[in-house]
């Protein structure tokens, strides 16, 4: 099991996009191949909201909120 945190992950993530990165950049960069993460990253819809969502292995999922191009746990 991954000793890394998921907000700690949430952090360096939203520190990368407010550099400039996008999604795809910070999905090669940071999470593809970490032990935290769960699976590959789908797409969600709440009305005509769109978020990207990562499962962790802790059970939480890592968000990506595209119009306020942020990350979250939930």
């Amino acid at each position: 099991m991954s000793t890394e945190r998921a907000n700690d992950l949430a952090q360096i993530c939203n520190d990368l996009v407010r550099r400039g990165k996008d999604f795809p950049t910070v999905w090669g960069m940071v999470l593809k191949g970490r032990s935290i993460i769960g699976g590959i990253p789908s797409q969600r819809l709440k009305a005509t909201h769109s978020f990207l969502d990562v499962p962790l292995m802790t059970g939480e999922h890592l968000v990506y909120d595209e119009d306020a191009n942020e990350f979250k746990v939930e």
